[in-house]
């Protein structure tokens, strides 16, 4: 058994096709962000107007991500793939015009926040189908490997992709990160027309939700609740981030513990995914355990054991040291619960659960930096993060202990329960 990534999943052309498609178009994403927040600073100086943009891509995240999840579970994904793809190159393109063509300072401001939102939501539409198509293209003992790989192109993109950003931005300006976003989405695009059809199996008969429902979006979670491990997996993930995450308090305890330089303080943003890439890059013993569930436990309790020794660190090594180790049992625990959610997810219903799982995934974190700041406003950043990794260990624990299905091998396709 080998440690290092394995990547014989990319041996598998389709697959291979859709990593590569995800792969550009998050990198360039990246790159395209630097230059959405420094061009809305820019035009107007206003922090609110930039908090405007996170505020539409977190409203279209959630509205398009639960149609698009029904939508995967109706309609055949790589069309869904391939289609959102080419309307968030549309996005992007008219958004490079405008970065150019556009004068006056408050329309193109507008438009800014405009196709932004509008690209996000093509890709919030897209990603159910987007996770759920690895399940069809790779074989079983393949699944954590592909779900790793999809791992590492995000921890690279998070950590490469704003620094490229800056640097394109001062020599070329704003219009260049957005050619480059909108010709990754073209390449995107042509990618993901090579895929193989993937419509999905008509659902059994306690799988079937009404049509034009509410309750159609919502059905992934039924789904979820009902499911022992899926329950248990995702709570899991809620616990690691809401009960947790530890970014909001990195600026107070860089001012109270170091020098409170922004040095130190981008150390440790860029320690955490340091972390993520290390154990993506070792992460071949993850992707081919029997047990996913087990891994996933461990890894989240560990999450919480290194935040815990965070929260004790006053040197800068140390405080590294504890970050790199929390960012590297969170790719693991990442990991490890994505290929157990796609192996135990229904087929008929995998793309509603995938598209839970990018609720969760986008909001678990904006909850816990809140929590993590309320608490220390009413205590200190010491003790809201000591708190934080001592009730993760505690919770993980529980919900471990609670479900011995999860220290069992995960068995695929097991339905409702």
């Amino acid at each position: 058994m080998s440690l290092l990534l394995d990547v014989r999943p990319l041996r598998t052309r389709s697959f291979a096709r859709l990593w590569f498609a995800t792969a550009v178009s998050t990198f360039s994403a990246q790159v395209a962000t630097v230059a959405v927040l420094g061009q809305v600073w820019s035009l107007t100086g206003s922090a609110l107007a930039v908090g405007t943009v996170g505020l539409a891509q977190a409203a279209t995240s959630v509205v398009f991500g639960l149609l698009g999840g029904s939508a995967a579970d109706r309609y055949d994904r790589q069309v869904i793939v391939a289609g959102t793809s080419l309307g968030q190159a549309v996005a992007v393109s008219l958004l490079t015009i405008a970065a150019v063509a556009v004068d006056d300072q408050q329309v193109r401001t507008t438009l800014v926040v405009v196709l932004v939102a509008a690209q996000n939501s093509f890709a919030s539409f897209g990603a159910p189908a987007r996770r759920a198509s690895i399940a069809r293209l790779l074989p079983s003992d393949q699944l954590a490997a592909g779900v790793a790989l999809t791992h590492l192109t995000f921890q690279a993109s998070i950590l490469l992709g704003p620094a490229v950003g800056g640097v394109l931005i001062a020599t070329s300006g704003y219009a260049a990160c957005y050619a480059l976003y909108a010709g990754a989405l073209g390449c995107a695009t042509i990618a993901t027309l090579g895929l193989p059809a993937m419509t999905p199996p008509a659902p059994r008969d306690r799988e079937v939700v009404p049509d034009g429902r509410l309750a159609d979006l919502f059905a992934g979670w039924r789904v979820v609740i009902h499911h022992p491990m899926l329950r248990a997996a995702f709570a899991t993930d809620l616990i690691c981030t809401v009960l947790a995450f530890p970014i909001a308090l990195f600026p107070a305890i860089n001012s109270e513990r170091l020098d409170g330089s922004p040095e130190t303080l981008g150390l440790m943003l860029s320690a955490i995914g340091a972390g993520g890439i290390a154990a993506s890059l070792l992460s071949g013993a993850v992707t081919s355990s029997a047990r996913p569930g087990r891994v996933m436990i461990f890894s989240a309790t560990l999450w919480g054991v290194a935040l815990v020794a965070f929260s004790a660190s006053y040197s800068l090594p140390a405080i590294l040291a504890t970050i790199f180790l929390a960012g590297s049992a969170d790719t693991v625990s990442v990991v490890a619960r994505g290929a157990l959610v796609q192996q135990v997810a229904p087929e008929a219903q995998r793309g509603r659960i995938s598209a839970a799982e990018q609720v969760v995934g986008l909001g678990g974190p904006q909850l816990g930096s809140f929590r993590a700041g309320l608490v220390a406003s009413g205590t200190s950043a010491t003790t809201a993060a000591l708190l934080g990794g001592i009730t993760c260990v505690l919770g993980v624990t529980a919900f471990g202990l609670a479900t011995p299905a999860l220290r069992r091998r995960a068995a695929t396709g097991i339905g409702v329960g």
